[in-house]
């Protein structure tokens, strides 16, 4: 299936491009999103689908960033987001769908980690301590897909998308402090001036105990709630 624009363009070219247009953007969501594009320190990665034959594609991907991701220091580390695109369906599937095959990419990723869970993470997504977990690392990742439409902060272009920060970095810039919750509040307005809706009361603050993590992982719609559990399922990869 050729997925070229009129113009002769590689799906990785447009796909890059229109994430580009809303970054951007000047009230677009996210201001880290935004600085890591400006200082070109966002890493890309493409695969062809969410398919099973495919997924072994984003395995690697994401193993080859968290090596780069070890190895930087600084500025560089804290803003260094990791952007997964997915080459665009010629009928690009519901938002239902599109969060079933994420959860199912991520599912992929944990079952074939080769590293152990880490001890100090609860693998139990209910536990207000839970993140995902993958290479020893604990990350929050972020499902953007075409067929958001409440939600448009969620909506990166063609291409479904997982935007991958580690937690870490989180922690730096919007931990669970007085300046992280000024942080997050003047990011919620802007998700609600771009979006034209309230937030999502999803949104939360890693470390307090109404929090759960995976709630925040694929923004709700009318058309695609969220399931009442997590769906991963993750027993015997912690203590």
């Amino acid at each position: 299936m050729n997925m070229e624009d009129p113009r002769g363009r590689d799906w990785r070219v447009v796909a890059y491009r229109e994430l580009s247009v809303r970054l951007e953007r000047e009230h677009f969501p996210c201001p880290f999103a935004q600085k890591s594009y400006q200082r070109g320190s966002q890493w890309f990665g493409f695969i062809e689908s969410l398919e099973p034959k495919h997924l072994e594609h984003l395995r690697m991907a994401l193993l080859d960033y968290l090596h780069v991701l070890h190895g930087a220091t600084g500025k560089h580390r804290v803003i260094m987001p990791f952007a997964v695109l997915v080459h665009p369906e010629a009928s690009p599937p519901t938002l239902a769908e599109a969060h079933r095959r994420s959860w199912a990419a991520l599912q992929y990723l944990a079952d074939h980690d080769v590293s152990d869970w880490p001890s100090d993470v609860p693998s139990d997504p209910e536990n207000y301590l839970w993140s995902f977990c993958f290479g020893g690392e604990q990350l929050f990742v972020n499902f953007s897909s075409p067929a958001h439409r409440e939600r448009q902060s969620r909506n990166l272009g063609s291409s479904v998308a997982f935007i991958i920060n580690p937690r870490k970095n989180f922690d730096v810039v919007a931990g669970n402090t007085p300046e992280g919750d000024a942080v997050r509040r003047r990011v919620r307005a802007r998700i609600e001036l771009y979006d034209g809706c309230v937030h999502a009361k999803e949104l939360g603050t890693y470390g307090q105990p109404g929090n759960r993590e995976w709630r925040q992982y694929a923004a709700p719609e009318a058309e695609a709630p969220l399931p009442p559990t997590c769906p991963l399922r993750l027993g015997g990869k912690a203590a």
